[in-house]
């Protein structure tokens, strides 16, 4: 969010190849949303709220809600198995972060070679990942 004379505003961020968009709106409502025009071709950031469910375009969440979320989690849960997952996916998402910094800017696609996934480091993802020949 953001504030904004004193009260709490919502950020909405819309991206594509060559623009970005900022939009601050007082509330979260489905209004926003809903003036996205149908041509729209980019990607809405955001978090999980219901407003983004229907949004007609590509949707990536946060990462910094990801890693918010993975914290609080980890402040509840100090069990030796959250633990270790929390480490194995907060490495995945710095992982990320750094490939994007590196090859996403420009929108070309990340080199197999340079994407560094062991499968046990989570293993209902290990699917998802390149082959390691």
């Amino acid at each position: 969010g953001w504030f904004l004379n004193g009260k709490h505003w919502w950020v909405w961020a819309f991206i594509t190849s060559d623009t970005i968009l900022f939009h601050l709106s007082a509330s979260r409502s489905k209004a926003v949303t809903e003036a996205i025009p149908e041509e729209f071709d980019g990607t809405a950031v955001g978090d999980s709220h219901p407003s983004l469910n229907d949004i007609g375009c590509r949707r990536q969440r946060c990462l910094l809600h990801y890693f918010r979320g993975m914290c609080r989690t980890l402040k509840k849960n100090s069990g030796a198995e959250f633990k270790e997952f929390f480490e194995k996916l907060h490495h995945i998402l710095k992982e990320s972060i750094r490939l994007w910094a590196k090859h996403g800017e420009d929108g070309t696609l990340v080199p197999e070679s340079e994407i560094h996934f062991p499968a046990t480091a989570c293993p209902f993802l290990a699917s998802y990942a390149p082959s390691q020949s």
